[in-house]
């Protein structure tokens, strides 16, 4: 990351491979976020809780407000974020094979939420198949963001964003599909924002 961006609190970002960690940086060394309004990156954010209890007849209580969630922890200067996998199976029993879906990154600024998929070389935007799938994911997992954490988006609005390193797809091809469902594509190598969400 950029120095500026070294006070930002990260978390579970060690999770991310080589190629997860080279794409994201090249996200923050295009993006022209502030990163004085950058409250919290987390990694690999388990969504769909909901939809997982209501399939087995159980009751569980996802929903934070936005200060629970940048509340600070009491050991560190870190913030506690969005429940991880290991407090979800230790809060509600869910077994890691449970979970419908983890968000590779969230990025939460003063006023917005982006829910980012990232797609890295390796698994390169090549054509018309590779979009379909990038984008499904990030509008399922958009859908069941908002589904676990409603009271979130009483103080934020929520952008889905595709993240695709060195993609090699004709933006002209996507474009209308991405803006009509507020879809942003961004790709660090070909000059960030593409297609802006919303």
């Amino acid at each position: 990351m950029r120095d500026d961006w070294d006070d930002v609190c990260a978390l579970n970002v060690a999770a991310w491979s080589e190629n997860e960690q080279r794409t994201f940086g090249g996200l923050i060394s295009e993006t022209t976020l502030d990163p004085a309004d950058v409250q919290l990156i987390q990694a690999e954010v388990p969504v769909g809780l909901q939809r997982i209890a209501s399939a087995q007849n159980q009751a569980i209580d996802t929903d934070k407000n936005l200060n629970e969630i940048l509340a600070s922890q009491n050991h560190g200067d870190c913030i506690h974020g969005f429940p991880t996998a290991k407090e979800i199976s230790s809060q509600w029993g869910f077994s890691k094979n449970s979970y419908s879906a983890k968000v590779d990154c969230l990025l939460v600024t003063t006023d917005t939420i982006y829910i980012i998929e990232m797609k890295t070389r390796a698994q390169r935007i090549q054509g018309l198949h590779d979009v379909y799938e990038g984008l499904g994911q990030i509008l399922m997992n958009h859908d069941r963001f908002e589904e676990d954490y409603p009271t979130v988006l009483e103080k934020v609005s929520v952008m889905p964003l595709l993240l695709a390193e060195d993609s090699e797809i004709d933006i002209e091809l996507i474009d209308a599909s991405f803006r009509s469902r507020g879809v942003g594509f961004f790709d660090p190598v070909r000059g960030g924002m593409l297609i802006p969400p919303k």
